[in-house]
């Protein structure tokens, strides 16, 4: 025999559906179009009906699934303003100075001489072969070599500037890290990126100024995390 889902997921024979609902019409044809008249199930009489066996159970749950309320996303954080926004970016900044101003005026350590640009890579030739020629440098990390070579051309070896750029970088990824944390909804989102930029687990980082391609990384991975966001809530609109 062939069956149609009634109002209230009850199984009942095709044929017996009461035609003046419109409702149960609906479902009756949906049920017909998708194949249930198909599924073989036993005999049931309509005083039974209201009990559907294991089949009917099934495919109501699977087939057919009931609409399912949409996860609960805590609030949206409110939007900061201009003035706390900047004032939140010079907390920063003046915290990541104040947390390395010993090794502000630090000279090369260890191996910073091999990484920091050579005189015979100071060139324009040499930034081609900082990309093009893999033991023209201690170990090939060409971006980070090409903005020690940019930053070369601006302040030469004064090691000063080197230790800003890491400092700059610094502050900048904890600022990139608090939008995106508010981005996810993530309470206390300010709070976490106060913490970063003061944690000890990134003195050397910052502080070591071959260590730049940690503070360089990190702020472009979470610029791209950002980039791919916004990418990801225009291609839902």
């Amino acid at each position: 025999p062939r069956y149609s889902v009634e109002p209230r997921g009850r199984i009942a024979p095709v044929g017996a559906t009461n035609s003046s609902d419109p409702a149960a019409g609906r479902i009756a044809a949906r049920a017909r179009g998708s194949g249930l008249e198909k599924l073989g199930m036993p005999h049931t009489d309509p005083a039974s009906a209201a009990k559907p066996n294991k089949s009917a159970r099934l495919w109501l749950d699977v087939v057919l699934p009931r609409t399912k309320a949409a996860p609960m996303q805590p609030p949206a954080p409110p939007p900061l303003s201009r003035p706390g926004a900047w004032g939140l970016a010079v907390l920063l900044l003046a915290l990541a100075l104040g947390c390395t101003w010993p090794a502000l005026h630090g000279g090369p350590l260890w191996d910073d001489d091999a990484h920091l640009t050579a005189p015979e890579l100071q060139s324009v030739a040499g930034l081609c072969r900082i990309w093009f020629e893999l033991n023209a440098t201690q170990q090939y990390y060409p971006v980070l070599h090409s903005a020690f070579w940019l930053e070369h051309r601006l302040w030469g070896d004064a090691t000063l500037g080197y230790h800003l750029v890491n400092v700059l970088l610094h502050a900048l990824s904890a600022g990139l890290l608090v939008i995106l944390l508010r981005r996810f909804r993530v309470p206390g989102a300010a709070l976490a990126g106060l913490l970063f930029v003061v944690h000890p687990v990134a003195v050397e980082s910052v502080a070591w100024m071959s260590e730049q391609k940690n503070t360089l990384s990190l702020a472009l991975y979470l610029l791209a995390a950002l980039a791919y966001l916004r990418f990801d809530a225009k291609r839902g609109q």
